[in-house]
């Protein structure tokens, strides 16, 4: 039964440590990627009337390897805004001017989305998994007594066996200020409105702990 576990585990290529260790050595490749863009519009109603708009989106993700290289463990960021904006003069000496903004954020950690991501094809293996007959769960991260090497550097595991974290920021943002205007005299007065969601996942040990 402790045999199919072996197949996480990859032929050492360095000096041994022990007489049941030795060192397994690679080249962690980290792969990043981001797409960002902004998009900005004007438009003047009338002389004393303008209106602006602005949108922004920025993605990013990079894929780094778990132990053993194993299998690639993807982590995102996503963020787009909207902002808007309108000025109207009412006089030479009042002069208001309105903001309204929408902020979304996402940050995705740990995640393990496609069998793709798999570098050692044990790592995709349902048969590994404690729950073989769910379809959901892979190789539970595996701890081997006797051997000397303890804490997660010296334990492999399948898809999703990573510390998965995912956070949700919501901003809304209204702003409205006024400007007053009498003789060597100015005054700024206004109101502010920010309501703010945060929503957090965080999900430990998804696949289990197998220790022989």
């Amino acid at each position: 039964y402790i045999a199919q576990y072996m197949a996480l585990y990859p032929v050492s290529n360095g000096p041994a440590l022990n007489a049941n260790v030795a060192q397994y050595n690679f080249e962690a490749i980290q792969r990043t990627a981001e797409n960002f863009f902004t998009v900005r519009g004007d438009y003047k109603f009338s002389n004393n009337d303008t209106f602006s708009g602005t949108y922004v989106r920025d993605f990013s993700y990079f894929l780094v390897p778990t132990v053993f290289n194993t299998a690639n463990s993807r982590s995102s960021a996503y963020r787009q805004a909207i902002i808007l904006q309108e000025s109207h003069v009412f006089s030479g000496s009042f002069v208001n001017s309105a903001r309204f903004a929408i902020d979304r954020s996402v940050g995705l950690t740990g995640h393990f989305d496609s069998l793709s991501q798999c570098i050692n094809p044990a790592a995709c293996l349902l048969s590994l998994s404690m729950l073989p007959s769910d379809g959901k769960y892979f190789a539970p991260t595996v701890s081997l007594g006797g051997t000397g090497v303890t804490g997660g550097a010296g334990n492999p595991s399948g898809l999703h066996s990573a510390t998965q974290q995912d956070l949700w920021l919501e901003l809304f943002q209204m702003y409205d200020d006024a400007f007053v205007t009498r003789g060597s005299h100015s005054i700024k007065f206004g109101v502010s409105f920010m309501p703010e969601e945060n929503n957090a996942q965080v999900i430990n040990g998804r696949n289990g702990t197998g220790t022989f």
